[in-house]
């Protein structure tokens, strides 16, 4: 009887086993029949043991991967590289997990200096792993492929585990320590190694790793889709040619319950940080849709710390290796700063939809407004970002920009035009337009010298199969549109900036997904050095009219 989760064997990776399996076999073996008779065992081993179902470096570098490995930096010191990495963390996953499942854990680096993996169940029970024999280290290549064994079936490596007990059903924490463990070290220096390569795991002393897992499995085998990261920093080789760049595919949730696949395309940070929110840079949660011209800690007061809850109006996506699991709940008991915080994980998406507009003077009129203001008031179906235009005639247009909570909202309009001036007395009916951005993800490049062949951004289709259709021509299923403006940027008169340098109508990432810098190791030639580059897309409302009668009072002195 074939079992369940024998079905998941990752097929794509089964030419490159066999081959080499065939070499062993051949070459051990000289008659040709038992040859193809053991061959074939080996075959019905993988394809019903079913264990390459880690979560982690496995997905990052499958048996097919390009370019070249960036390895995962651990390192929470308060002063080296900054400006590479504003928000370090000590290698912070999370993986939902039920009753009765269990977590299994590896690292290259356990064993090593002090090298070690913590994990927190969401009700604040640590549970600290370092060496002990040959468990939770994951020692090669080979091994990291094929993942983690489990009673009765071979497997790469032999994972720590723990078992969810009672009250631990959630979100967990797991950190992954370098054999630095908390100190400083300012080295920058990775092994320059392919994807596909044989890496190997430094020693003593290090802030680097370089092959990491999280699994869970339950009483069938294991299951994909739990495991994501709030924010990724990772070191490369800066070797800034087009081979050695960094080619990976995520999927990207959003806390409105859209996904998003993602694929790197060939860009070289050599060290550089990686994670998706709803606003990108913004002041006071209103995003500025503009890159900055600098990386270091002063990005902290543009942007929301991924490392720390969401609120209202900020949300740090989630970065999931697979497609996430279909049937995750709509939120979860985790540990993300303490214990049993609430966190989302798959909501039901709706469309983003604004309605029942209404313009109030600030003595409590509708319709009526003074010099002091007015309020807008509307409702929204979804959280998101919107955009208010209110159009005069012989005047500039004013528009506002913010973000909407689900349910009513309320921004302030200081009764002014475009130009900043006020509107003059009298009776005015103008066709205030809106829209409504939901799903909305930002790519903030921290610290990313180059992105030659620029990043592809694609909409899954509306379902848990999170499917990427670009036969679908309907922009709520699926989208390769990316957006920018990187006009903040010092260096946008080279011929290394991106093109165009303001990019608000859309193109297809499929074409230019935000292209800047060249490979080339000259620093003239890194557009994105020490610079903070957004790029972002979202799913956009039809633009709504609404006739409002507005009267402008204006005190006669």
């Amino acid at each position: 009887m074939i079992k369940n989760d024998a079905l998941k064997f990752p097929v794509s990776k089964l030419p490159a086993v066999l081959s080499r399996c065939l070499c062993v076999v051949t070459s051990s073996i000289s008659n040709l029949f038992r040859a193809r008779i053991l061959l074939y065992n080996i075959i019905l081993c993988f394809l019903f043991n079913g264990n390459a179902f880690a979560e982690g470096s496995k997905d990052l570098y499958p048996a097919t991967a390009q370019g070249n490995r960036a390895f995962l930096y651990a390192n929470v010191d308060a002063t080296s590289h900054i400006t590479s990495y504003p928000f370090k963390t000590q290698g912070t996953h999370f993986v939902y997990a039920k009753l009765g499942e269990t977590i299994a854990v590896a690292s290259s680096a356990v064993g090593v200096g002090n090298g070690r993996i913590i994990v927190t169940a969401p009700n604040g029970t640590v549970s600290t792993f370092t060496a002990s024999g040959a468990t939770g280290i994951i020692p090669n290549r080979a091994s990291e492929l094929l993942g983690p064994s489990r009673p009765g079936a071979p497997a790469g490596y032999t994972p720590f585990t723990v078992v969810v007990g009672t009250d631990q059903e959630g979100v967990w924490k797991v950190d992954f320590v370098a054999s630095i463990g908390s100190g400083t070290n300012n080295s920058m220096t990775v092994q320059d190694i392919l994807a596909t390569g044989n890496w190997t795991q430094a020693s003593n002393n290090v802030n680097v790793i370089a092959a990491w897992d999280v699994s869970v499995r339950d009483a069938v085998g294991w299951i994909s889709g739990r495991v994501y990261a709030n924010v990724l920093n990772l070191l490369i080789n800066p070797s800034f040619t087009q081979p050695k760049a960094f080619y990976v595919t995520n999927y990207v949730l959003t806390e409105d319950g859209r996904a998003y696949r993602v694929q790197t395309n060939g860009n070289n940070g050599w060290a550089f940080t990686f994670f998706s929110n709803n606003n990108g840079f913004a002041v006071g949660g209103v995003p500025t849709y503009k890159s900055l011209n600098f990386s270091n800690t002063s990005v902290g007061a543009y942007i929301h710390d991924p490392r720390t809850l969401d609120n209202g109006i900020n949300k740090t996506h989630k970065v999931f290796y697979n497609r996430p699991q279909a049937n995750l709940p709509v939120s979860a008991n985790a540990y993300v700063t303490a214990a049993n915080q609430n966190m989302w994980l798959k909501k039901n998406a709706v469309l983003p939809i604004i309605d029942q507009l209404k313009v109030v003077g600030i003595e409590g009129t509708e319709g009526k407004i003074s010099r002091k203001g007015a309020k807008i008031t509307f409702n929204s179906s979804t959280s998101g970002s919107y955009q208010i235009l209110i159009p005069f005639v012989g005047g500039a247009d004013r528009i506002i920009n913010g973000v909407a909570v689900e349910g009513e909202n309320e921004v302030f309009w200081d009764a002014k035009d475009g130009n900043g001036d006020f509107l003059p007395a009298g009776m005015i009916s103008p066709q205030i337009q809106t829209f409504l951005r939901s799903a909305e993800v930002h790519f903030p490049y921290i610290d990313m010298e180059v992105n030659p062949r620029g990043i592809i951004i694609e909409l899954t289709e509306n379902t848990t199969a999170y499917n990427v259709n670009s036969g679908n021509l309907n922009p709520a299923e699926y989208s390769n549109k990316v957006y920018w403006d990187d006009s903040n940027i010092s260096s946008t008169v080279t011929a290394v900036s991106s093109n165009p340098i303001i990019n608000l109508t859309g193109i297809s990432s499929l074409t230019n997904g935000h292209r800047f810098g060249s490979y080339s190791t000259t620093a003239s030639n890194h557009f994105g050095d020490n610079k903070s580059v957004d790029t972002w897309a979202y799913i956009e409302s039809d633009r709504t009219t609404q006739l409002v009668d507005i009267e402008i009072l204006v005190a006669n002195l």
